[in-house]
């Protein structure tokens, strides 16, 4: 997948910065819609996740994978990746680790040049005193995944923009909340917003939604029962459509 690198002015329509540039050469203009298809094969675009206008801490702050970390992955975390019609195949746009010692299922994230900007990890112990997520290093970092369109879909988690990038482009918050240096960044990307948060943070959604609405040409609320993901991809595809 193409990553993102800079706007331009429009050689077609003549606007100053409307005109996207992606690293496999090609470009799209926002304002007239002009494209440019890629010059590097396909082969050379093995990328899929994302990590744009990455913020100079994220490079800087250390982190560091637990030391037992490796990426065999016992049965009743497969089973759990299952129940939402996902393997670790399907995160191409991170590393799929797990620590036996804490317990945790790891969702490690790199730079392009392999260093480890944050991983969250989700715990299987019985402790009842730790969170059920852990989330370790940078987060100023967008993580998208997906095919290039100029609509950009922001839900909470992992398996949810894993799902969801099956359908469009989609934002990883790693949480519920969108700053607005975050909204900032997107509005120079994508012309539209869709805000597809769980479900006890519609309120917030709608919040963000009505404070971002004139970043963006359109931006919308989607409200669903279940999380993102635990839709199959069809009916995510329906969903987003409607």
């Amino acid at each position: 997948m193409a990553i993102w690198q800079k706007n331009t002015p429009c050689p077609a329509c003549g606007s100053k910065d409307n005109r996207g540039v992606w690293d496999d050469g090609s470009t799209y203009c926002w304002g007239c819609h002009a494209y440019t298809p890629p010059t590097t094969p396909l082969s050379s675009r093995i990328r899929i996740g994302r990590y744009i206008e990455q913020q100079q801490s994220s490079v800087n702050k250390i982190v560091l994978l637990p030391e037992d970390a490796i990426d065999i992955i016992p049965e009743h975390a497969e089973q759990w990746l299952a129940k939402y019609d996902l393997t670790t195949i399907d995160f191409s746009g991170c590393q799929v680790l797990y620590s036996y010692e804490k317990e945790l299922l790891i969702f490690a994230f790199y730079d392009d040049d392999n260093n480890l900007l944050m991983y969250q990890g989700r715990y299987f112990g019985d402790n009842k005193e730790y969170s059920k997520y852990h989330t370790r290093g940078a987060k100023d970092f967008l993580c998208i995944l997906g095919p290039k369109t100029d609509t950009i879909t922001v839900v909470e988690d992992i398996l949810s923009a894993t799902k969801v990038s099956k359908v469009t482009t989609v934002l990883c918050l790693f949480g519920s909340s969108i700053n607005t240096d975050t909204a900032k960044r997107l509005c120079r990307i994508y012309r539209n917003l869709v805000i597809w948060l769980d479900m006890d943070k519609s309120k917030e959604a709608l919040q963000y939604r009505n404070r971002y609405l004139p970043l963006f040409n359109e931006a919308r609320v989607i409200m669903t029962p279940l999380d993102p993901k635990e839709y199959s991809t069809d009916e995510i595809s329906r969903i987003l459509q409607g």
